[in-house]
């Protein structure tokens, strides 16, 4: 069976996968994937917060020496599109983190960072793409019983979908399988 996991990194994302776990066996195909906004790429970009190189323009004297000209250019260490990759690898890193600790050592998984503006259907369309048999998530379950529902992406995601969706709300407690240490406080990434 072939499974997409999908985690948003809050407390609920360690349920989600220890239920998960409760279903599945070492023999199936896992994927845990947790969808970015394109803007958090862009964010980290836009505000310079990745490294920064600090050159000064030297010239040259007479005498065939240099000396620094007083000016000091502050240059990007990395282009927008190095940024995009670091950002996606952080958040990879910190996924593989998450799903480590949640899932029996012997299962075997693969940790993806997708990208996309609506996350239920870039879910849902990650899903079609793997052929996946199934698809388990969480809810925060927040607000009134009708935006809880209705405005979920959880609801939109089991709407839409064409095959079964496991939701595991914020809260659960979900025994663990033998082999898997329960987390104080869970890893968020």
């Amino acid at each position: 069976m072939r499974v997409l996991i999908a985690v948003d990194c809050s407390a609920v994302s360690h349920e989600v996968l220890a239920a998960a776990a409760q279903l599945l066996t070492r023999a199936d195909d896992i994927h845990v994937m947790r969808v970015i906004d394109p803007s958090e790429e862009r964010e980290t970009i836009s505000q310079g917060s990745g490294p920064m190189r600090v050159e000064s323009a030297e010239v040259g004297t007479p005498s065939g020496g240099t000396v620094h000209s007083g000016t000091v250019r502050h240059v990007a260490a990395e282009t927008a599109v190095q940024a995009s990759e670091r950002v996606r690898g952080e958040r990879v890193h910190e996924l593989e983190r998450l799903a480590r600790a949640a899932l029996p050592d012997d299962f075997t998984w693969k940790a993806e960072v997708v990208t996309g503006k609506n996350v239920a259907a870039t879910i849902v369309q990650t899903a079609i793409q793997l052929e996946a048999n199934g698809i388990a998530m969480g809810t925060r379950g927040r607000g009134n019983v009708r935006s809880a529902l209705l405005g979920s992406v959880a609801e939109e995601v089991i709407r839409t979908s064409h095959v079964p969706v496991l939701v595991v709300r914020e809260g659960t407690h979900v025994p663990r399988r033998e082999g898997v240490a329960e987390l104080i406080p869970p890893i968020s990434c």
